[in-house]
């Protein structure tokens, strides 16, 4: 083996063996060979992995760096298991994503992924409804936001599933949805109605993701 400063050398003891000085300082060295106090750390043959064992008392590879050189997380399809990343309280998840901005393409670290839902009460007053909607945290730069409508309901909704379709009566007068004006801290959300103005009393509700820089 050949994985740290100090190599690995078996040592075979048989029955009458005299502990020589080679012996001995060969095992002594085969007990650093994997110390993780050397400069290189604890270093693993490749496609080698860590494992730990499960609630059951089954060994199961946690981590892997694999024959093709790609990290492998969870046993790399070899089990049913989903790879849960969880982090501190109040903490995100990052990670990297190739982003488009305009057509300039690039891949960017340290982005987290904020999603959420809520609802208008329109008025028959109006043709526009629009609000703000806060991200809860402050992004580095503007994020990418991506809004969608979720249906009506004739009550307050209190769960995203609460909406019915827009279909029939309210589906034909055009509703459409849309976000704009995205900052760092949150963005804007309105609904129009093309015909008409807007039924008094609707709940119109809409669901959003934004996926951006948090250093």
């Amino acid at each position: 083996m050949s994985l740290g400063a100090l190599q690995y050398i078996a040592v075979t003891w048989t029955t009458g063996d005299i502990a020589t000085e080679t012996k001995m300082d060969n095992m002594v060295n085969n007990d650093q060979a994997y110390d993780s106090r050397a400069a290189q750390g604890i270093l693993l043959n490749n496609d080698v992995g860590y494992y730990q064992k499960d609630s059951g008392g089954t060994n199961r590879e946690i981590l892997n760096l694999d024959a093709n050189d790609d990290i492998i997380v969870g046993g790399g399809g070899t089990t049913n298991d989903h790879v849960v990343l969880k982090p501190g309280n109040a903490e995100l998840v990052k990670m990297q994503v190739l982003r488009q901005d305009d057509t300039s393409d690039s891949y960017v670290a340290n982005q987290v992924i904020l999603t959420g839902w809520g609802f208008f009460t329109t008025s028959g007053s109006n043709k526009r409804e629009s609000g703000a909607v806060s991200f809860g945290i402050t992004f580095d730069s503007a994020p990418v936001v991506v809004t969608g409508s979720l249906g009506y309901k004739a009550t307050d909704p209190t769960a995203i599933g609460d909406f019915a379709a827009i279909a029939g009566n309210i589906g034909d007068i055009g509703i459409t949805l849309h976000g704009y004006g995205v900052t760092t801290s949150g963005f804007s959300v309105q609904i129009i109605r093309e015909s008409a103005n807007m039924t008094d009393g609707w709940r119109i509700g809409y669901s959003w993701t934004a996926i951006g820089t948090l250093a």
